[in-house]
């Protein structure tokens, strides 16, 4: 339910798709706080999401694109389990960190 003043809910039929690219190792862009994305990783990926400073007051995705969480796969290492957004605690960052030093991503 939308309470007054709010926007209804973001859907992907409000997107006009942009651009689709296949990003190889090492690879890396940027892209503006106003695109929506949606990233789809093969087996053994690592992809490292570095936000920039906060631009808009909400962060949302588009209902439908979202699986609902209870059908989000088994998490892979390091993380114990599939949990929403927020902060890393130390104790994950750490367990990601050597994850990534493990497999010679970072040193």
């Amino acid at each position: 339910m939308n309470h007054p003043g709010t926007a209804p809910p973001f859907t992907g039929s409000d997107l006009t798709p942009g651009i689709v690219t296949i990003e190889r190792p090492g690879s890396a862009y940027t892209l503006d706080h106003t695109m929506v994305h949606q990233a789809v990783m093969e087996p053994d990926t690592v992809t490292l999401f570095v936000r920039g400073p906060r631009r808009k007051k909400l962060s949302h995705a588009a209902e439908e694109l979202m699986p609902p969480m209870e059908t989000w796969p088994a998490p892979a290492e390091p993380g114990d389990q599939a949990v929403e957004s927020r902060p890393a605690t130390v104790d994950e960052y750490m367990m990601m960190r050597d994850y990534l030093i493990r497999r010679r991503l970072i040193n």
